[in-house]
């Protein structure tokens, strides 16, 4: 063997290693989407929220606000309810697991949180005095591709006076990368970055 072909023999599995090394050493950034949607409804309506911007919504959030009948008195009743496609979640509250529980800012949503798949009211009331004003995060998981994405969509009931119901939804986010987590209020690709206010 000539000192040429030993040359050779030992560059090319080094270059192949240098390759691979350089290959497999750059990492996938996170990315957060922030979108910022302002969507109401006042008494009934239907908010769909399109966290991936595919077009397609991933979660619908539905509300009612009218007078009910309450036995021999009429009352006033209200109820918001999310309802998702294949592959949806969203964070039950602990205490009353078919109602969704509205997150406070900086509540980290991945893997090791609870969610649940089925129809799940946001808010309910019947036949009682008017509610008090809610507000918070939905903490959501979903599908793009097959793979499962975090995300959260930012809520507010509103009870006017007249008496009325406002479901507002001002802004959606979700983590691009698959399984990767993501806090409430998180509009920085950092997960440990503060979320807005």
């Amino acid at each position: 063997m000539t000192a040429n072909q030993r040359l050779y023999g030992m560059l090319v599995p080094a270059l192949l290693v240098l390759v691979a090394l350089v290959g497999f050493g750059q990492t996938v950034r996170a990315e957060v989407v922030h979108t910022v949607i302002n969507a109401r409804t006042l008494d009934k309506g239907t908010i769909m929220l399109d966290l991936d911007g595919d077009g397609i919504a991933d979660f619908a959030l539905n509300s009612f606000f009218g007078q009910v009948s309450c036995g021999i008195r009429d009352g006033w009743g209200s109820s918001v309810t999310l309802t998702k496609r294949i592959g949806g979640g969203v964070v039950p509250s602990k205490r009353l697991p078919l109602l969704a529980e509205l997150l406070p800012s900086n509540v980290k949503i991945d893997r090791r949180t609870t969610f649940y798949h089925g129809y799940i009211q946001v808010e309910r009331s019947y036949c009682d005095s008017l509610p008090g004003d809610d507000s918070g995060y939905l903490g959501l998981e979903f599908k793009i591709n097959g793979q499962t994405h975090y995300g959260w969509a930012q809520v507010t009931i509103d009870f006017l006076s007249g008496p009325h119901m406002a479901t507002i939804v001002s802004d959606v986010a979700y983590e691009t990368i698959p399984n990767e987590g993501i806090r409430t209020g998180q509009i920085q690709d950092n997960a440990d970055a503060s979320p807005e206010p």
